[in-house]
C-alpha cells in the first residue's frame, strides 16, 4: 500500500483493477458480478473521478464494502448511492482486518495528525548503541533491508537534532526507484550544520525543521537554511525551550503528512510517547548483549515513576528475519474500534 499518496491512491488502484478485470473483454462482462473492497468507495472528485460512479457505469450488481469510509467527505454517502441505483451492499466483511489495512487512513481522518510508527534496532539487553555512542551495527544486514522498506511506507521520517549530530544520516530509503521519505528534524536550538547530509536533498526531498522561538535566535542562520533548495524552518512557541510537539503533529497534518516513522533517539522517543502521539511500534532485537550503565536505550527521558502509568502495546506480532526477532504492537491510545 502506498502511504505516500493514500488519499488518492485508493480511488485509481480501484478503477485499476476494474481496468484490468475487463482487459481483452468486452465492457459488458462484469455486469451482474461481485466486487469485493477494503474500504467504501469514494464519493468525491480528486485526481479520479469518484470510483463509487466507476462501480455504477461497470453494472456490478453487488458490493462487498470491508468498512464504512471515515472521511466526512464520503461517509455513508457511497453507500447510499449504490444502494439507489439498486445495487446490492453488504458492510462489515474482516472489519477488523481492513481498520489494520487502513490504519493511517483513519487516523488521519480521525485527528487532521500523522499515523506515527517507532522503529528501533537494540540488543537483547535493551541498548541501542555501547556506552561509547557506536551503534552500527546492532542488527543483520538483512533486517536492515527489511526495515529500510518502511522508509518509503511512510511518509516521513522524524528524528532528533542529536541523532543528525551523532550519525550525520542521509535518512533516504537507500532503494532504487523507491520514494524518499520527507524528513522531519526536530531541533529545538538549531543546533543542524548547514553541511548536514540530510540537508544536501535532491530535486524530489524535502526536509523540515521544527525550532522553538527564542529571542536570541540566529536570524541569519535560519535564512541561510531556509535558502537551501527543498528545506523549510518551522518555529514553535515554547515556555521550556524545547519543541513544542503538539505543534509539530499540527502543522505535519495541516501538510498533508499522514504517516511517519519515528527514528528518533531515546528522549525524543519518550517525548513522543508520552504526548500520546506514537500509535505502534517496531522493535528489531538482535541477538547481542551490551551492557554498561552509560549506553543507550530506544527510550529514555525522564521514564514513568509508576507501573501503573506505563503504556501498554497490545496486538503482538513476532517474526524473525536472520537471526533477529521483529517485535511490532500497537500502543492502547490508538483504540481500532471494530
Amino acid at each position: 500500500r502506498d502511504l505516500h499518496s493514500f488519499p488518492t491512491r485508493r480511488s485509481s488502484d480501484l478503477q485499476l483493477a476494474i481496468k484490468s478485470a475487463l482487459a481483452g473483454h468486452d465492457a459488458s462482462s462484469l455486469k451482474g458480478a461481485t466486487i469485493y473492497v477494503n474500504l467504501e468507495p469514494c464519493f468525491h472528485y480528486g485526481k479520479t473521478p469518484p470510483c463509487v460512479d466507476k462501480i455504477i457505469e461497470t453494472g456490478f450488481a453487488r458490493v462487498v464494502i470491508a468498512m464504512r469510509d471515515p472521511n466526512p467527505l464520503v461517509a455513508g454517502k457511497s453507500i447510499s448511492k449504490l444502494r439507489a441505483h439498486g445495487i446490492e451492499v453488504k458492510i462489515g466483511v474482516l472489519e477488523s482486518e481492513a481498520r489494520k489495512l487502513n490504519e493511517v487512513f483513519i487516523h488521519f481522518m480521525e485527528t487532521g495528525k500523522p499515523f506515527v510508527c517507532m522503529k528501533a534496532a537494540m540488543s537483547m539487553d535493551g541498548k541501542i548503541a555501547t556506552s561509547s555512542g557506536d551503534s552500527k551495527w546492532i542488527s543483520s544486514e538483512k533486517s536492515r533491508a527489511e526495515t529500510a522498506k518502511l522508509r518509503y511506507e511512510y511518509q516521513a521520517i522524524i528524528v532528533g537534532i542529536n541523532t543528525v549530530l551523532a550519525d550525520n544520516p542521509r535518512l533516504n530509503t537507500r532503494i532504487p526507484g523507491k520514494p524518499n521519505p520527507i524528513k522531519i528534524i526536530i531541533d529545538s536550538r538549531l543546533r543542524i550544520p548547514e553541511t548536514a547530509n540530510v540537508l544536501n536533498n535532491g530535486e524530489e526531498e524535502h526536509t523540515i525543521i521544527y525550532c522553538a522561538s527564542r529571542k536570541d535566535g540566529d536570524t541569519a542562520k535560519k535564512e541561510k537554511l531556509n535558502s537551501l533548495r527543498n528545506v523549510s524552518i518551522v518555529e514553535s512557541k515554547s515556555d521550556s525551550g524545547a519543541v513544542n510537539l503538539d505543534a509539530v503533529m499540527e502543522d505535519m497534518g495541516r501538510r498533508g503528512i499522514s504517516s511517519a516513522l519515528l527514528e528518533g533517539g531515546g528522549t525524543l522517543n519518550f517525548s513522543m510517547i508520552k504526548a500520546g502521539f506514537v500509535q505502534k511500534a517496531i522493535f528489531v532485537i538482535a541477538p547481542k548483549i551490551i551492557g554498561g550503565v552509560e549506553s543507550k536505550s530506544p527510550v529514555m527521558g525522564a521514564g514513568y515513576e509508576k507501573i501503573c502509568d506505563v503504556p501498554i502495546l497490545h496486538d503482538i506480532s513476532y517474526y524473525s528475519v536472520a537471526d533477529d526477532l521483529f517485535v511490532e504492537g500497537y500502543f492502547l491510545s490508538w483504540e481500532r474500534r471494530s
